[in-house]
């Protein structure tokens, strides 16, 4: 929800643009109130270089 403070576990303040952090029970009751939207994390393409010797 727009401008809502959500408290983390240890009652400190989840970041406005969201956090990466573990899904634990504590943010799966905050997310089934409507409080936080919890995604999944773009994936990272890695780049191998085949270079030559």
């Amino acid at each position: 929800r727009e401008g809502l403070r959500v408290r983390k576990a240890d009652s400190s303040l989840l970041a406005p643009a969201g956090e990466t952090l573990d899904v634990t029970a504590y943010w799966r009751r905050r997310e089934n109130e409507g409080d936080v939207v919890i995604t999944a994390l773009p994936k990272v393409k890695t780049r191998t270089d085949k270079g030559e010797a």
